[in-house]
């Protein structure tokens, strides 16, 4: 059997530990009809007020997205103002 060196390890322990969410590989922009608001979620919220804007591969692109579209779509970001 080969022995891992600590590095190894550490890094692997650390992966475990993020949250699988965060990494899911699907990102969706959603805007709050009611405020203009658009954010970047890995899953649709709740409620009647909400429309999806788009599906991205990562978490960039997600926010790429709401950053080219803040005059339109996305009058407001808690991320992007």
């Amino acid at each position: 059997m080969r022995k891992m060196s600590s590095a190894t390890v550490i890094a692997a322990a650390l992966l475990t530990a993020l949250p699988a969410h965060a990494y899911s590989g699907r990102w969706l922009v959603v805007e709050n009809v009611d405020t203009g608001t658009c954010y970047r979620m890995t899953a649709m919220p709740s409620g009647p007020n909400w429309r999806r804007l788009g599906v991205f591969n990562t978490f960039r692109q997600a926010g790429s997205w709401t950053w080219e579209h803040r005059g339109g779509e996305c009058r407001n970001s808690p991320v992007f103002s």
